[in-house]
């Protein structure tokens, strides 16, 4: 038996943009994904199937009756990467099954053809930072060639409050933000140049580079991706409520627009405001660290 886990991740600031070759800043979380590998037959649910079948014909090999185990603690449809965990650490779990050593890159070639079958149009970055773990500064310069490296800094700490599940799917999202750049091809070059902008005002603020105020770089970040069209309005409604309470907040992922947009990303001078406003709406606070490990084995 097998078994790899690979972290869920949150994105700091780039989301949907970096579909398009802008930047993005990325963070692993310490919720892990983990994933066993057997060759006993057991029922295949279709998308583990599918995901087996993407790796195995990537790596060359004949198909093969393998059992596929699932444990997480990533909630699903909140933007904390439970897809991209999945294609990696099934990537990783099975390229050391046949090739017997440990090779991020392939790994991460892997996992990416694996989230494309999920996602159709994915950038790249959910499975990176899951593969690689830590921070990283992600540009997608093509579908075959991506440039990527670690940052080491910090930022205030942030809180991660789940608005709920989106009604739309990850590829819905970006499928939205496709059809979006398809009518307003101006305005959405100019959403997404100002979004790089931002991201690297979060990069400058990791490195100790910028002295500008923390709460302004989030909502700056927020009212961009709200120009997408991403965010719902009863998430953009509690974005606002927790801005009149001094703080400060945005999505992380693909959002949502029905009902709820995911992970909202929250900043406060004094944490225990947002801990107690998520407290009265009854929302989940989820208590994660930042910048942890990538794929492994577990021995």
């Amino acid at each position: 038996m097998i078994t790899a886990s690979a972290p869920g991740k949150i994105i700091l600031s780039g989301e949907h943009a970096v579909v398009y070759g802008y930047p993005a800043l990325l963070a692993s979380v310490n919720r892990r994904l983990t994933v066993k590998l057997t060759s006993a037959p057991s029922p295949t649910p279709p998308r583990i199937q599918l995901l087996i079948d993407s790796c195995l014909q990537s790596l060359g090999v004949p198909p093969a009756r393998i059992s596929l185990a699932v444990t997480s603690r990533l909630p699903v449809g909140a933007g904390m990467g439970s897809s991209a965990a999945l294609a990696t650490a099934a990537s990783a779990a099975l390229f050391y099954k046949y090739r017997r050593t440990w090779d991020l890159d392939r790994i991460n070639s892997l996992a990416f053809a694996a989230e494309k079958i999920f996602h159709g149009r994915p950038s790249g970055a959910d499975n990176t930072i899951s593969c690689f773990g830590g921070f990283l500064w992600y540009r997608k310069e093509s579908d075959s060639f991506k440039t990527f490296s670690p940052v080491t800094g910090t930022l205030p700490p942030l809180l991660l409050i789940n608005s709920g599940r989106p009604a739309e799917s990850t590829a819905d999202m970006v499928s939205r933000v496709l059809a979006l750049s398809h009518r307003r091809p101006q305005k959405t070059s100019a959403v997404f140049s100002r979004l790089e902008a931002v991201t690297r005002e979060w990069l400058k603020i990791m490195l100790g580079e910028s002295s500008a105020p923390f709460s302004e770089v989030i909502r700056d970040n927020e009212k961009l991706l709200e120009m997408l069209s991403i965010v719902s309005p009863s998430t953009q409604t509690l974005i606002r409520q927790i801005e009149r309470l001094g703080g400060a907040a945005k999505i992380s992922g693909a959002g949502g627009f029905k009902s709820a947009s995911g992970l909202i990303l929250a900043y406060h001078p004094r944490p225990a405001v947002l801990h107690r406003f998520a407290l009265d709406h009854k929302l989940t606070v989820l208590p994660v660290k930042l910048g942890g490990p990538g794929v492994r084995l577990n021995k």
